[in-house]
């Protein structure tokens, strides 16, 4: 029981930390389909939250970067963090 309430906080924390930053933040799935978003990144796009849910990121990025972005998500789900390779290399 109290594992649950401490779990319960940290979520609460990160919610409130997460929903009051000025920085967009999203959480997408790996074919870049954005599963949660806070209200900044609905500010930046001039949505509704509920409508930004929804969405594919990629029809919002210059195309240029669409190929880095699914290096990005590629790393990810590779287990090799969220930098894409030719960054990777810079900071090493």
């Amino acid at each position: 029981m109290k594992l649950e309430k401490v779990l319960k906080a940290s979520e609460e924390n990160f919610r409130t930390l997460i929903n009051n930053t000025l920085d967009g933040i999203l959480i997408l799935d790996f074919e870049g389909r954005v599963l949660a978003a806070n209200a900044a990144v609905g500010k930046m796009l001039d949505m509704e939250l509920e409508k930004v849910i929804v969405i594919n990121i990629t029809r919002y990025l210059a195309p240029e970067s669409v190929s880095v972005a699914i290096e990005d998500l590629v790393n990810v789900f590779n287990g090799r963090g969220g930098l894409p390779q030719c960054l990777q290399s810079n900071i090493q």
